[in-house]
């Protein structure tokens, strides 16, 4: 009787090592420059690279034709009252719970203004659940 607890507990334990641990991240977010997300990969968890800006001359533009707003465009104190809506897309400094985390502004120079604005697009913000 003792050797086949003894032979079971040795196949459990042979058992319990031979089995790989698989590495779970947690389902976390991080909102780049460019407003896209990047989640955490293993095995590590740690945060996947953002995508790249690209400059382009006074302008940074992104893979998906985001703005970016320069220091200069957050240095303006007065803006031109032209109408030609822009979606400003806020910086880390927001944390949002829906998407999109923007909001819509009368052009582009209104939304650079305000400092939690990392982007602009085109237009006015998609409606959330777009």
């Amino acid at each position: 009787m003792m050797r086949k607890i003894f032979i079971l507990l040795a196949f459990s334990i042979i058992f319990l090592v031979s089995c790989k641990r698989e590495v779970v991240c947690t389902m976390e977010a991080k909102i780049c420059p460019d407003g896209s997300a990047v989640g955490r990969i293993a095995p590590n968890c740690e945060f996947a690279e953002c995508p790249e800006i690209k400059h382009d001359s006074k302008k940074l533009i992104g893979d998906n034709g985001e703005h970016f707003c320069s220091e200069a465009d957050k240095a303006k104190e007065v803006c031109p009252q032209a109408e030609n809506q822009v979606c400003g897309w806020f910086n880390e400094k927001i944390q949002c719970f829906a998407y999109p985390c923007a909001q819509t502004y009368q052009n582009s120079c209104f939304a650079c203004a305000n400092e939690n604005v990392a982007h602009w697009t085109d237009g006015v913000c998609p409606k959330a659940g777009s």
